[in-house]
């Protein structure tokens, strides 16, 4: 990784997927034959009965793994499995190295890691949760959602804290998780990727007594308990357009906070210019965007979010960051005005003045002053270290500039959403990091 970008590292993904695509149609239709004439097919119908819980857990090795962009959804179309075993649910209870993927129609997914005690929310594997759960898990396991809902039940609520994080991306908001996480007193799960799958099927479906009992199950086991730590809070960072979901996470769990963070939108649309480069999807939709607004959202769409956020025609390298922070920053906004329970924190304040910044966090998130110097150690190192958005990688692409063109364009897209203009000091009501 990191050594291709922009459109070469298109088209190299894009041959590879190719090939992977038809590798794992070869490999999954033989496999399926296989299953029908020794009893596989018909033990996975029978995982389906409410009565064979004990044995409804199908265990998984992966065999093959290819992503064609990192930052799309998880889909079991990334993988070529090989069927290991049944399992009972238990087998998940008693392994804390096993933590929830994602969800479909259909089924949770968990993932094993490679080796007992790797806890995948740990900055020390990735930045991400779900790309430390494609890159360290060595097998899947596939529980029916059904079966799903009863461990959820068995397992209850987390015990600590619930925070839960949005931002208008490239703001620092994974140097929070970090800095949450090296008190060692908290746990901080980065974009775990059914939080996303949640929240377009809100988007898409709307609300029902179904979903919400799904949210909920997928909270439990996103927050699943550890052996060697029982923290006194959860920050669960979501993807920066997951935002509409919050609501429906609040009724299910009303003590839960909310945080939103944000930076000035000139750093927030040049530091997305380097971030695109290294991913192929968002390659394809800054290039793209520039011709139609229709096609900015396909592309958006191609990755697993809601394109119809994003339809804008862009005018310059610069408007993709523009755009995801007008629409982050308005929808928090939004929340603010109906009443919503929501605070902001911005990464400048944290830069300018880290204990008054550091000292207005912990008390919003509820965990005592005492923990400010172990919560100001993770501004020591970079949040992305070893990721394919490390400094190091992104340091190779240059800032775009901001022509007067490109400022007064953005400008009227801001004024026209009731945000701060460029020129202007970038605050947001509520900012808690704010020293007046």
């Amino acid at each position: 990784m990191g050594l291709l970008s922009g459109w070469p590292l298109f088209f190299q993904r894009l041959i590879t997927t190719l090939a992977f695509t038809f590798l794992r149609f070869v490999f999954m239709t033989i496999q399926k034959i296989r299953w029908h004439y020794n009893g596989t097919s018909e033990q996975m119908q029978e995982c389906l009965v409410p009565q064979n819980y004990n044995r409804c857990a199908q265990v998984f090795d992966i065999v093959l793994f290819n992503k064609f962009c990192y930052l799309q959804s998880c889909s079991i179309k990334d993988y070529i499995l090989a069927h290991n075993r049944f399992e009972s649910p238990r087998y998940i209870f008693d392994n804390d190295h096993v933590s929830l993927i994602t969800i479909n129609e259909d089924h949770a997914i968990f993932g094993v890691a490679k080796k007992k005690g790797m806890h995948l929310w740990k900055f020390e594997y990735y930045t991400f949760m779900r790309l430390a759960q494609m890159f360290y898990c060595n097998q899947l396991i596939f529980v029916p959602l059904v079966h799903f809902h009863r461990m959820s039940e068995e397992l209850g609520d987390p015990k600590g804290q619930l925070v839960f994080l949005f931002n208008t991306a490239r703001c620092g908001s994974t140097l929070l998780t970090q800095m949450m996480q090296t008190t060692g007193k908290c746990i901080s799960i980065s974009e775990p990727d059914s939080f996303n799958v949640l929240a377009l099927w809100y988007k898409s479906k709307g609300d029902s007594p179904k979903l919400r009992e799904l949210n909920r199950d997928v909270v439990r086991w996103t927050c699943r308990p550890y052996k060697d730590l029982t923290p006194l809070a959860y920050m669960l960072k979501i993807t920066s357009i997951s935002a509409y979901a919050l609501p429906m996470f609040k009724e299910i769990y009303p003590q839960s906070k909310y945080l939103f963070m944000y930076r000035d939108v000139v750093k927030v649309a040049q530091s997305m210019y380097r971030f695109t480069q290294e991913f192929p999807t968002i390659v394809m939709a800054n290039t793209l965007g520039k011709f139609s607004a229709a096609l900015t959202e396909k592309c958006v769409d191609a990755m697993g979010y809601s394109g119809k956020e994003f339809r804008y025609k862009f005018w310059d390298d610069l408007s993709l960051g523009v755009f995801l922070a007008i629409i982050t920053s308005k929808s928090y906004v939004q929340l603010r005005q109906k009443g919503f329970d929501v605070c902001a924190v911005r990464y400048e304040d944290i830069i300018k003045d880290r204990h008054y910044a550091a000292k207005a966090i912990l008390k919003f998130c509820g965990l005592p002053e005492s923990l400010e110097a172990e919560f100001l150690k993770g501004l020591d190192f970079d949040s992305q270290r070893g990721s394919i958005v490390s400094k190091e990688i992104l340091s190779r692409h240059k800032d775009p500039p901001l022509t007067p063109e490109s400022k007064r364009l953005a400008n009227e897209a801001l004024q026209k959403n009731g945000l701060p203009l460029i020129g202007e000091e970038w605050l947001l009501e509520g900012t808690i990091t704010h020293k007046q």
